[in-house]
């Protein structure tokens, strides 16, 4: 239940800390083809100092430093 009396929640000398920082839907889901599900999570973009904005409205390739979950499903063909 949400209240305006947070404070009154709080122990005493408890440090509060809010995240105002803003989260893109960066997920991408594939399936291999053995049926095994993928997921790749973009974190960031890999360019120093870019800016989210920029970065998503470019029509060129970005890197990005990403995560791989299920990664040992995905097996790359040559």
């Amino acid at each position: 239940m949400f209240t305006a009396n947070i404070a009154d929640y709080i122990p005493e000398n408890s440090l509060l800390v809010f995240n105002n920082t803003k989260v893109i839907h960066a997920r991408i889901f594939f399936t291999t083809e053995k049926g095994a599900k993928v997921e790749v999570f973009c974190l960031e973009p890999l360019e120093e100092n870019a800016d989210m904005v920029s970065v998503m409205s470019k029509t060129k390739r970005v890197k990005w430093k990403c995560m791989v979950g299920r990664a040992s499903k995905w097996k790359r063909k040559y």
